[in-house]
């Protein structure tokens, strides 16, 4: 059986890399602060975070589930866990679905990327940031906006991104746009790029790099002559939901947060697009 790889044509196994990160996750709090940290995860949305079929230093097993998760915000979780003294459950949610479980109770908090928004705000508290990222375009290498380098130069595209996105939010600002259907999964709006029912996908730059890395004929393009508008870092940053008014969870994952350095979350974003951009064979994948 194979790895579930959300970006690749066909599905390919991913390579379990050897040995552990060089830096250890941070250090645990002197006493236990909860007994479980469950959080919510999309995985479907590598290099932040994806499903596996096979462990690797990496992996936690997925809460009834014979899967695994894997991916930099499985790192971030094993480290505030541990900060935590807690043991710790990852429960797969759809990412719609992230926000209700975590109002239901079903799960303490979400670590799958989620932007700080206004509008989530009203539902959920954030805890600080701990990614940052921009956004980008991938298109075809060999298309119409192969070169474009502006917002601008994508007037009059087609465009997609994932359902419920910072970078969904923004298509709208093209000029003359075609605001393609927005896709369930980023695997899926891949699938609407290459099929060439979508000119453009809009990414965060991991992301992007991780689908043109398993998948032949794709680009990334950077906006460096003019990018979207109301788009300030806190809408591309990943940041911890929790829920409205838990402020000693919120406290708490803020604090795990502030032990782990800035190079320690450097090499691990490193470290999970390398395992998400390698096929079982070493090279990378050809999309169907």
């Amino acid at each position: 059986m194979k790895n579930k790889n959300p970006f690749a044509l066909p599905v390919i196994a991913l390579v379990a890399l050897l040995g552990a990160c060089s830096t250890s996750p941070a250090s645990s709090a002197s006493s236990s602060l909860r007994d479980t940290l469950i959080v919510g995860m999309e995985c479907e949305y590598a290099p932040f975070d994806w499903e596996a079929m096979t462990a690797n230093d990496h992996t936690v097993k997925l809460d009834n589930s014979s899967l695994y998760a894997d991916g930099y915000d499985v790192d971030i979780s094993v480290a505030i866990a541990s900060y935590l003294g807690a043991r710790l459950v990852i429960r797969q949610v759809a990412w719609d679905s992230l926000i209700p479980a975590l109002e239901t109770n079903d799960i303490d908090c979400i670590i799958s990327d989620m932007s700080y928004t206004a509008e989530r705000a009203k539902s959920v508290d954030f805890s600080e940031a701990y990614y940052q990222s921009a956004i980008v375009g991938v298109v075809k290498t060999d298309g119409r906006y192969a070169t474009a380098a502006s917002v601008a130069a994508l007037a009059g595209c087609k465009a997609i991104s994932q359902l419920g996105t910072v970078e969904d939010g923004v298509i709208d600002q093209i000029s003359n746009v075609i605001h393609v259907t927005p896709a369930d999964t980023f695997g899926d709006a891949v699938l609407t790029l290459q099929a060439g029912d979508a000119d453009v996908l809009l990414a965060e730059d991991p992301v992007a790099k991780c689908i043109v890395d398993v998948n032949s004929g794709l680009s990334v393009i950077q906006f460096t002559n003019g990018g979207f508008t109301g788009v300030d870092s806190s809408s591309l940053s990943g940041n911890i939901p929790v829920r409205k008014g838990d402020s000693v969870l919120q406290g708490q994952i803020n604090a795990a947060l502030a032990t782990i350095p800035e190079a320690t979350r450097d090499l691990w974003m490193q470290e999970a697009s390398e395992r998400c951009s390698v096929t079982g064979d070493g090279s990378s994948s050809s999309a169907a």
